[in-house]
């Protein structure tokens, strides 16, 4: 038995909390069925997804053009994976071709440094995370809007030890992948002057 998909699903790629739609559409005698989606092979049972069908004649008996469209609203690492279209046709299973959601753009911060009160000259760490895609991300480190020594490429150098300050001071990390940078938040550190 032929497929009856005449249209598959094509492939998104893109940034965090981007918006897209997947299509499909098939052609079938008599009854239109309802069309499932599937994500890495399993049915999305709250998949917000529309279906119109269109008769290509007069009789209800001939043939019907469906179709279902899938949104994807806000982009997460969560939605990438393989889309299939699948419907069930008397005792058969047909399902479309595959098309991939993947996510692609600049990093995510997941921890950004923290404000704080520390005592003069006493050593502390701050911490900072970020993800992909596109991996590695590469962190850097700023002092005061100064980079310090450590140059990007070092790896994720997600803790900074800091060994201890003698004046008030800000504390920022940039992440950089392929696509660019992102600068997280800039966190205060207030030092506290020796009793």
């Amino acid at each position: 038995e032929e497929s009856p998909f005449v249209s598959n699903p094509g492939n998104i790629t893109g940034a965090r909390g981007l918006t897209g739609t997947l299509r499909c559409q098939l052609q079938v005698q008599g009854e239109p069925p309802e069309v499932h989606w599937l994500r890495d092979g399993q049915i999305l049972e709250l998949a917000d997804s529309t279906q119109t069908q269109v008769p290509l004649g007069e009789d209800e008996q001939g043939d019907w053009i469906v179709a279902s469209q899938l949104r994807i609203t806000s982009l997460q690492l969560s939605d990438t994976g393989q889309y299939q279209c699948l419907v069930f046709l008397g005792h058969q299973t047909f399902v479309s071709q595959p098309g991939y959601v993947r996510l692609e753009g600049l990093p995510y911060f997941l921890e950004e440094p923290e404000d704080r009160t520390v005592a003069a000259n006493t050593p502390f760490n701050l911490s900072c995370q970020a993800q992909g895609p596109p991996e590695p991300v590469d962190l850097l480190w700023l002092q005061d809007a100064v980079p310090l020594a450590t140059a990007p490429g070092h790896g994720p150098q997600r803790s900074l030890h800091v060994p201890g300050l003698n004046k008030t001071s800000s504390f920022s990390c940039e992440a950089h992948n392929a696509k660019g940078v992102t600068t997280s938040r800039t966190a205060t550190i207030t030092v506290l002057p020796q009793q």
